[in-house]
């Protein structure tokens, strides 16, 4: 009893300091202690235990819905930090940036991860090649670091463990839907698992996170009467998409006097000229594209209307390639490559045969 009695007394009382009240249990209950580095902190095995059960019943929530788990480096180039302005001066105060390496000074700063859609974005750049790609939706559990100037224990420290889905999509309404879908998931897992209720709402523009178009929050109401956000859900809208340089886009496929026609557009978002060395048409297996080029048949374009050989920063170029009339067997797609000349930003789409037999007949032939 006296043990009891003197437990209850090292806890402060909840209505006496809110905040130290919540210090206390953390530290009795033996889930975190703190670090020697400032503004960071220890899970302890109770605490830990808390966090392994909640990645395991979220991440079962998550993959009924589609979403697949990757895990992305922990350190961001400097360079690619900044190809989303407003991203960046968002987090700026509290980047922690990586300036050496062994005994050398690195050529460009890296930034310790303080969350990744650049690099998310990246891997989109270079994995997504046609809508057929689409939608992507990728998750990672990981911790990141923000050089946080007031810290408490689980609510805000420099590092901390989290977990970040990002995703792509054909079309505005796709992507909505889904940053709702996660949303939901989110107050579902905080009211069914944690028995926490929880209220759901869109964040102002003030306080929206940075580079979104829109957040959406879930919010749980603490003893002293103040909000605290649990889980949010941005819509970036297609900003971080136009921050990775070059698209190359099929317009549309026409067919005239028993020729086709590929409209093809080459869009450059970024600062670098891009110079087109060549562009190829191969159709291949579809099991082995990406891995091998056995077997792949070379179709050449009868002649080129309008070939761009440079797009220029910020520019785009449209061109249209004549064929001789031509189908896809099955099992086959059509591979269209945009080389870079000294690069090594490729781009390349693919057509199946659905595409070739839908071409639009058309009478006169304009680029526009």
């Amino acid at each position: 009893m006296a043990k009891e009695k003197k437990l209850v007394e090292a806890i402060t009382s909840m209505e006496e300091d809110f905040t130290q009240w919540y210090t206390d249990v953390v530290k009795k209950a033996e889930l975190m202690d703190y670090s020697s580095v400032k503004g960071c902190m220890i899970f302890k095995p109770n605490g830990y235990a808390i966090w392994e059960n909640i990645q395991k019943n979220l991440d079962a929530m998550f993959k009924e819905t589609g979403v697949e788990n990757v895990y992305m480096p922990m350190f961001i180039p400097e360079s690619l930090l900044q190809k989303e302005k407003d991203h960046v001066e968002g987090f700026a105060p509290e980047v922690a940036w990586v300036t050496q390496g062994g005994l050398e000074t690195l050529q460009e700063r890296l930034a310790v991860r303080p969350t990744s859609e650049t690099l998310f974005c990246e891997l989109f750049s270079k994995t997504v090649q046609s809508h057929r790609d689409l939608p992507k939706v990728y998750n990672q559990w990981c911790s990141v670091v923000r050089w946080e100037k007031t810290t408490r224990p689980f609510l805000r420290s420099s590092e901390f463990l989290w977990q970040e889905g990002h995703t792509v999509h054909a079309t505005a309404e796709e992507a909505e839907a889904r940053t709702v879908q996660m949303l939901n998931i989110y107050a579902d897992f905080c009211e069914k698992y944690l028995a926490i209720p929880m209220v759901k709402g869109r964040k102002t523009d003030k306080e929206k996170f940075a580079g979104a178009e829109a957040t959406y929050t879930i919010e749980a109401l603490m003893h002293d009467g103040k909000a605290l956000q649990s889980g949010t859900s941005h819509n970036f809208g297609d900003g971080f998409p136009k921050a990775f340089g070059i698209q190359y886009l099929l317009r549309g496929i026409y067919t005239h006097n028993g020729l086709l026609y590929f409209h093809t557009q080459v869009r450059n978002q970024s600062n670098v000229p891009f110079e087109v060395d060549f562009v190829t048409f191969k159709i291949v297996d579809k099991k082995v594209m990406k891995r091998t080029a056995i077997q792949e048949q070379i179709v050449f374009p009868l002649r080129a209307y309008n070939y761009a050989t440079l797009v220029a920063g910020n520019k785009d170029e449209r061109t249209m390639f004549t064929f001789d009339k031509f189908t896809i067997p099955a099992g086959k797609v059509l591979v269209v490559e945009l080389n870079e000349k000294s690069g090594g930003r490729h781009q390349s789409f693919t057509v199946e045969s659905e595409d070739i037999v839908r071409a639009k007949v058309i009478n006169e032939l304009k680029v526009k």
